[in-house]
C-alpha cells in the first residue's frame, strides 16, 4: 500500500496533484497537518489530527479484495448520518469531486429522455466549484479523470445530445446578492415540453449564498432539481425537507467538513432511482465511461453499474473516510451550540475587519449569507481593490509561510479569491474540525485577531 500522501493525491482530477514543492494548486499539502490554523474550508484543507489516525487505520485494512466492502461501508454510514431514523429514502452516487457530481444529473436524463436536448439552468455560476459550470454544460472539465488518464478537456461528452445552459448570475456589479427566483420560474416554465430540464439551485456557494428551495413546487413537474449544498454548512434537516421535495443533492466532504480535496457525492431520492433501475436501454451511458466507475452507483443499479470498469479508487475511499470522521465528530455536538457558536465567531471577526476599515470592506449581503464563512474585499493604500490576481498572490504569500499567531508559530489555509464580474473578493471560513476545537474550549479572541492582522500587513508589503 503507498503512503498516505500518495494516495490522498490519487483518483481525481489534475487539482489534486501535488509537484515537486509537494503542495497542490491550493499551495496546500495534504497529508501535512501539524501546526495549522484551518480558515480554508470553503477550497481546500489538509488532515488534521483525528482524521490522520483514521486513515491510517483504514490503510492498514484495506485490500483490493475487500473495496467493494469498504465503499459501501462509508455509503451506509452517510446514508445514516444524513437520516439516522429513514437511510432509505435515498441512495447515495459517489464521485472524485463535486464538478463531477454535475454529469450524474445529465447521465440520468441521457437515460430517461434519450435524445432529447438538455436545458440546464444554473445560479450563481460564478461562485459555485472550479469546472462545476463546463461539467453542467456536458463538457469535461478535466484534463486527468479519475483512472488517470488523458482526457479532451472542453470537448463535449455527447456525441449527439445538446446541452444548452442557461445561466443565473450570483451578484451584481455592486456585489450586491441577486434574488433570481421569479426569473428562474419563467425561465424553466416557458421551456419546450420535447426538451428535458435540469433546474439547479445552491446553498451555500463560495461565498455563503443560499437559494430558496420554495420555488421547488411552483414549476413544471418534470424538473430534475438539483441542489448545490457542496459546502455542507447546513441541518440535516434542510437536507431530508429537500430530499422529500424529490430534489437531488450534491454534497462534498471537502470544504466544511475539511477532508483533503476532492471527494463527491449526490444523494438521489428513490423516486428517481426507481425510474433508473426500471430501465432497460442504457445506450446513453457508455459516453460516461471516462467519468465513472461502477463504484460510483450503488449496488441496486446493477444493470448500470456492469456497464462501467470495476477499478478501484483508493484515493476517493481515503478522503471519504477523513470526512465521515469529522461529521460522526460533529454529530455529537448540539445544532444549536454549533449556531450559536459559528454566529459568535462571525460577529467576532466581522467587528475586527469593521476595525479595519482602511484596509478591508466586507462584501455586500455578507449577513445573508452563512455564518461560517466571511467575505471580504481588500484596499489598496492609496485607491482602488485587489484585483483577482493581486489577491491569488496575496492568497499564496500568506499560505505559503510560517507567521506567528497568538504566540505560536504556524501556518494557515484561507479561502481562495472569487471573481464577480471583473472584481474579486477573499474569504475566511470555518470548517467541523475548527468549530468543534472551538465549542471545546472557546473561541480565542487573540488569534482571531492574529489572523485578521496577518492578511492586513501581507497585504500592506505589495
Amino acid at each position: 500500500m503507498e503512503e498516505l500522501s500518495e494516495l490522498l493525491t490519487q483518483g481525481g482530477d489534475e487539482r489534486i496533484f501535488t509537484g515537486e514543492s509537494g503542495l497542490n494548486k491550493y499551495f496546500v499539502n495534504p497529508a501535512a497537518y501539524k501546526n495549522i490554523i484551518y480558515r480554508g474550508s470553503c477550497t481546500c484543507s489538509p488532515l488534521n489530527e483525528g482524521s490522520k489516525d483514521a486513515l491510517e487505520s483504514l490503510k492498514s485494512d484495506l485490500t483490493e479484495a475487500n473495496y467493494e466492502e469498504k465503499i459501501e461501508a462509508q455509503r451506509k454510514e452517510l446514508k445514516r448520518l444524513v437520516n439516522p431514523n429513514v437511510s432509505d429514502k435515498f441512495e447515495v452516487f459517489f464521485a472524485s469531486s463535486g464538478s463531477d457530481l454535475n454529469y450524474f444529473p445529465l447521465l440520468f436524463q441521457s437515460l430517461l429522455h434519450p435524445n432529447q436536448p438538455i436545458h440546464n439552468v444554473i445560479t450563481a455560476f460564478e461562485e459555485l466549484g472550479t469546472g462545476s459550470v463546463t461539467a453542467a454544460s456536458g463538457k469535461f472539465f478535466f484534463a486527468k479523470n479519475q483512472f488517470g488518464e488523458d482526457v479532451p478537456k472542453g470537448d463535449p461528452i455527447f456525441d449527439e445530445i445538446e446541452v444548452i445552459p442557461h445561466l443565473f448570475s450570483a451578484r451584481n456589479e455592486k456585489g450586491e446578492i441577486l434574488d433570481h427566483g421569479k426569473a428562474l420560474i419563467s425561465k424553466l416554465n416557458e421551456l419546450d415540453r420535447e426538451n428535458s430540464v435540469i433546474g439547479n439551485l445552491v446553498i451555500g456557494s463560495k461565498s455563503g449564498i443560499e437559494d430558496n428551495v420554495s420555488i421547488i413546487p411552483r414549476v413544471r413537474e418534470d424538473v430534475l432539481w438539483v441542489i448545490d449544498i457542496c459546502q455542507v454548512r447546513v441541518t440535516k434537516k434542510l437536507i431530508n425537507r429537500i430530499l422529500d421535495l424529490g430534489a437531488t443533492i450534491m454534497i462534498t466532504g471537502s470544504k466544511f467538513y475539511q477532508a483533503p480535496p476532492f471527494c463527491g457525492a449526490l444523494l438521489v431520492p428513490n423516486k428517481i432511482v426507481s425510474k433508473l433501475e426500471a430501465l432497460d436501454n442504457f445506450e446513453k451511458a457508455h459516453q460516461f465511461k471516462r467519468v465513472f466507475s461502477k463504484h460510483n452507483f450503488p449496488e441496486r443499479l446493477s444493470k448500470l453499474r456492469d456497464l462501467f470498469r470495476s477499478e478501484p479508487n483508493n484515493g476517493l475511499l481515503m478522503r471519504w473516510e477523513a470526512a465521515l470522521h469529522e461529521m460522526r465528530n460533529l454529530s455529537k455536538y448540539s445544532v444549536k451550540g454549533v449556531v450559536d457558536l459559528t454566529a459568535e465567531w462571525f460577529t467576532l471577526v466581522r467587528g475586527i475587519m469593521e476595525d479595519y476599515d482602511d484596509v478591508f470592506e466586507l462584501m455586500p449581503d455578507v449577513d445573508l449569507t452563512n455564518k461560517t464563512i466571511i467575505s471580504f474585499r481588500v484596499k489598496h493604500e492609496n485607491d482602488g481593490y485587489y484585483n483577482f490576481d493581486e489577491l491569488t498572490n496575496l492568497y499564496r504569500d500568506i499560505v505559503t509561510k510560517e507567521h506567528v499567531l497568538a504566540g505560536k508559530k504556524r501556518k494557515i489555509t484561507l479561502g481562495q479569491p472569487v471573481k464577480y464580474g471583473n472584481k474579486a473578493f477573499m474569504r475566511l471560513a470555518l470548517g467541523s474540525y475548527s468549530v468543534r476545537k472551538m465549542m471545546d474550549s472557546g473561541i480565542n479572541e487573540r488569534l482571531e485577531r492574529d489572523i485578521i492582522k496577518l492578511i492586513k500587513s501581507s497585504s500592506r508589503l505589495k
